[in-house]
Protein backbone atom coordinates (compact mmCIF):
# COMPACT_ATOMS: atom_id res chain seq x y z
CA UNK A 1 0.00 0.00 0.00
CA UNK A 2 1.23 3.61 -1.07
CA UNK A 3 0.73 6.23 1.46
CA UNK A 4 0.96 9.72 0.38
CA UNK A 5 3.02 12.27 2.30
CA UNK A 6 1.23 14.36 4.27
CA UNK A 7 2.69 18.19 3.93
CA UNK A 8 2.51 20.44 6.89
CA UNK A 9 2.01 24.46 5.48
CA UNK A 10 4.46 26.94 6.87
CA UNK A 11 2.43 28.62 9.69
CA UNK A 12 1.41 32.22 8.28
CA UNK A 13 3.22 34.60 10.63
CA UNK A 14 0.82 36.55 12.92
CA UNK A 15 -0.08 40.31 11.29
CA UNK A 16 2.20 42.78 13.20
CA UNK A 17 0.16 46.00 11.86
CA UNK A 18 -2.22 46.77 9.23
CA UNK A 19 -2.25 49.45 7.30
CA UNK A 20 -3.42 52.14 4.33
CA UNK A 21 -1.30 53.42 1.67
CA UNK A 22 -2.55 56.54 -0.16
CA UNK A 23 -1.10 57.00 -3.72
CA UNK A 24 -2.08 60.52 -4.95
CA UNK A 25 -1.42 61.24 -8.32
CA UNK A 26 -2.51 64.83 -10.08
CA UNK A 27 -3.66 65.92 -13.70
CA UNK A 28 0.06 65.65 -14.74
CA UNK A 29 0.01 61.85 -13.79
CA UNK A 30 2.96 62.86 -11.21
CA UNK A 31 2.49 60.75 -7.72
CA UNK A 32 2.92 62.59 -4.03
CA UNK A 33 5.76 61.31 -2.36
CA UNK A 34 6.33 62.10 1.26
CA UNK A 35 9.63 62.43 3.09
CA UNK A 36 9.47 61.17 6.14
CA UNK A 37 11.41 63.21 9.35
CA UNK A 38 14.43 61.58 10.41
CA UNK A 39 13.08 61.00 13.91
CA UNK A 40 11.05 58.30 12.58
CA UNK A 41 10.86 54.63 14.04
CA UNK A 42 9.77 53.17 10.88
CA UNK A 43 11.54 54.79 7.81
CA UNK A 44 13.26 57.22 8.96
CA UNK A 45 14.45 60.12 6.12
CA UNK A 46 12.77 58.00 3.20
CA UNK A 47 10.03 58.90 0.99
CA UNK A 48 7.00 57.22 0.58
CA UNK A 49 2.86 57.89 0.12
CA UNK A 50 0.74 58.82 2.66
CA UNK A 51 -0.49 56.29 4.85
CA UNK A 52 -0.24 54.84 8.30
CA UNK A 53 -1.83 52.41 11.05
CA UNK A 54 -5.44 51.14 10.25
CA UNK A 55 -6.36 51.44 14.57
CA UNK A 56 -9.27 48.71 15.47
CA UNK A 57 -11.88 50.38 15.02
CA UNK A 58 -11.55 51.89 11.70
CA UNK A 59 -11.87 50.47 8.46
CA UNK A 60 -8.90 50.57 5.80
CA UNK A 61 -10.66 52.99 3.80
CA UNK A 62 -11.68 55.24 7.08
CA UNK A 63 -7.50 54.58 7.97
CA UNK A 64 -6.91 56.17 4.43
CA UNK A 65 -9.60 59.12 4.50
CA UNK A 66 -7.95 59.71 8.19
CA UNK A 67 -4.10 59.66 7.50
CA UNK A 68 -4.93 62.27 4.17
CA UNK A 69 -6.07 64.79 6.30
CA UNK A 70 -3.53 64.01 9.19
CA UNK A 71 -0.57 63.91 6.86
CA UNK A 72 -1.44 66.61 4.26
CA UNK A 73 -4.01 68.50 5.90
CA UNK A 74 -7.83 69.28 5.76
CA UNK A 75 -7.76 71.77 2.49
CA UNK A 76 -7.39 69.07 0.50
CA UNK A 77 -10.07 67.63 -2.44
CA UNK A 78 -9.37 63.64 -4.02
CA UNK A 79 -11.48 61.36 -5.48
CA UNK A 80 -10.96 57.61 -4.91
CA UNK A 81 -10.46 55.99 -7.94
CA UNK A 82 -8.97 52.48 -7.17
CA UNK A 83 -8.62 49.91 -4.21
CA UNK A 84 -6.12 46.88 -4.17
CA UNK A 85 -5.58 44.78 -1.16
CA UNK A 86 -4.79 43.04 1.41
CA UNK A 87 -1.33 42.15 0.49
CA UNK A 88 1.42 40.63 3.14
CA UNK A 89 5.09 42.61 3.06
CA UNK A 90 7.65 40.73 1.91
CA UNK A 91 10.65 42.63 3.36
CA UNK A 92 9.48 42.04 6.52
CA UNK A 93 8.21 38.60 6.58
CA UNK A 94 4.71 38.80 5.64
CA UNK A 95 3.81 40.23 9.19
CA UNK A 96 2.38 43.71 8.07
CA UNK A 97 -0.52 43.77 5.44
CA UNK A 98 -1.33 46.95 3.52
CA UNK A 99 -4.15 48.50 1.90
CA UNK A 100 -3.53 50.56 -1.14
CA UNK A 101 -5.77 53.66 -2.20
CA UNK A 102 -5.25 55.28 -5.63
CA UNK A 103 -6.69 59.19 -5.53
CA UNK A 104 -6.80 61.76 -7.96
CA UNK A 105 -5.75 65.21 -6.52
CA UNK A 106 -8.46 67.67 -7.60
CA UNK A 107 -7.05 70.59 -5.32
CA UNK A 108 -5.60 71.58 -2.01
CA UNK A 109 -3.17 73.31 -0.16
CA UNK A 110 -0.48 70.53 1.18
CA UNK A 111 0.36 70.64 5.14
CA UNK A 112 2.57 68.48 6.33
CA UNK A 113 2.29 66.76 9.88
CA UNK A 114 5.27 66.49 11.79
CA UNK A 115 6.25 62.97 10.57
CA UNK A 116 7.15 64.43 7.42
CA UNK A 117 9.70 67.36 5.94
CA UNK A 118 9.42 67.40 2.30
CA UNK A 119 6.65 66.64 -0.31
CA UNK A 120 7.12 66.35 -4.20
CA UNK A 121 5.31 65.88 -7.14
CA UNK A 122 7.01 63.32 -9.40
CA UNK A 123 6.93 61.43 -13.01
CA UNK A 124 6.99 57.71 -12.30
CA UNK A 125 10.53 58.15 -14.19
CA UNK A 126 11.83 59.83 -11.89
CA UNK A 127 11.10 57.73 -8.81
CA UNK A 128 14.92 56.02 -8.72
CA UNK A 129 16.04 59.87 -7.82
CA UNK A 130 14.94 59.40 -4.55
CA UNK A 131 15.28 57.59 -1.29
CA UNK A 132 11.92 55.09 -1.48
CA UNK A 133 10.52 53.27 2.04
CA UNK A 134 10.33 49.18 0.62
CA UNK A 135 7.46 48.24 -1.04
CA UNK A 136 6.64 51.29 -3.18
CA UNK A 137 7.34 49.75 -6.71
CA UNK A 138 4.85 46.13 -5.52
CA UNK A 139 2.20 49.17 -4.06
CA UNK A 140 2.60 50.33 -8.15
CA UNK A 141 1.99 47.59 -9.13
CA UNK A 142 -0.93 46.08 -7.28
CA UNK A 143 -2.43 49.80 -8.81
CA UNK A 144 -2.03 48.71 -12.16
CA UNK A 145 0.45 51.72 -12.39
CA UNK A 146 3.31 50.01 -13.48
CA UNK A 147 3.92 46.59 -15.04
CA UNK A 148 6.04 43.62 -13.07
Amino acid sequence: MLHHPVSTPEPMPEIEARFAICVLQNREQKLLLVKRSDNRDFGPALWGFPGGHIEAHESPLDCAWRELHEELGPRNQVHLIKTAGPFYDEHWGGRFEAHLFLYDWLSGTIELDHEHVAYQWVTLDQLDQYTLMPNITDNLMHLDLIKP
